[in-house]
């Protein structure tokens, strides 16, 4: 279980290279209850860049 607060993703335009969103979540996770992004500006103060999910599954795939 990462030891975070996750993030739905809902509406955000960084969702698919940001940890908060593409961690795999455990059973007891914490959730953003509002979403952490200025909607105006699209800028997220907890963005925390990461690889895609695609990029992740390439690399999994190459150290194996």
């Amino acid at each position: 279980m990462p030891d975070i607060t996750m993030c739905p993703g809902t509406g955000c335009k960084q969702k698919d290279k940001c940890y908060r969103h593409l961690a795999d979540p455990d059973q007891w996770q914490s959730v953003y209850s509002e979403m952490p992004f200025d909607k105006k500006t699209g800028e997220c103060k907890d963005f925390w860049p990461c690889f895609s999910r695609s990029e992740k599954k390439r690399l999994d795939a190459q150290n194996t």
